[in-house]
């Protein structure tokens, strides 16, 4: 029952993760009222590719049994990297 449990939370965690980076991607693809920067579109782009590695990582974090399988550190950290860099980006488009 535990291991259930445990794997329904980390599907959720990674799709939670996924949800995130596409909204950051879709508001800075589409901002109303003004003209699209190359910027906020490459933006968007990075958040859309954020976006897929985080569902990609959940659809490969099962085994066939269905049992949940521990993320691999590259994925959490890539994740936290592309979080990160991608915040900072944002907030230096907003000023900017």
């Amino acid at each position: 029952m535990r291991s259930a449990l445990q794997r329904e939370r980390t599907q959720l965690s990674w799709e939670r993760t996924a949800f995130g980076f596409m909204a950051v991607g879709i508001l800075l693809g589409f901002r109303s009222g003004e003209t699209l920067v190359h910027g906020h579109l490459a933006l968007a782009v990075v958040a859309l590719f954020g976006a897929a590695m985080a569902a990609l990582v959940r659809r490969s974090r099962l085994s066939d049994a269905g049992t949940a399988v521990t993320p691999a550190r590259w994925a959490v950290t890539v994740t936290g990297a592309v979080t990160a860099a991608l915040g900072m980006a944002c907030v230096v488009a907003i000023w900017w």
